[in-house]
């Protein structure tokens, strides 16, 4: 290759710092905007599976003292 051919992908950018590879970051960025979606789905369903099972426990201590009786 020619010199006056190559062009370097970082002209105008600022020297890395970082030791966290480019793929690795590029992981870390997608997980971060991903977390919301899925964190809030997430909570929503165990918030009703918590719901469910607060109104079925009563009701089994119930039903299980019964069964003792």
């Amino acid at each position: 290759m020619k010199p006056e051919n190559y062009k370097p992908r970082r002209e105008g950018k600022p020297k890395r710092k970082g030791k966290i590879s480019k793929l690795k970051s590029r992981m870390l960025v997608e997980t971060k905007e991903r977390k919301p979606i899925t964190s809030s789905k997430l909570s929503e369903a165990y918030s009703t599976k918590i719901e469910w099972a607060r109104e079925l426990i009563p009701k089994l201590e119930t039903e299980a003292a019964k069964k003792k009786e």
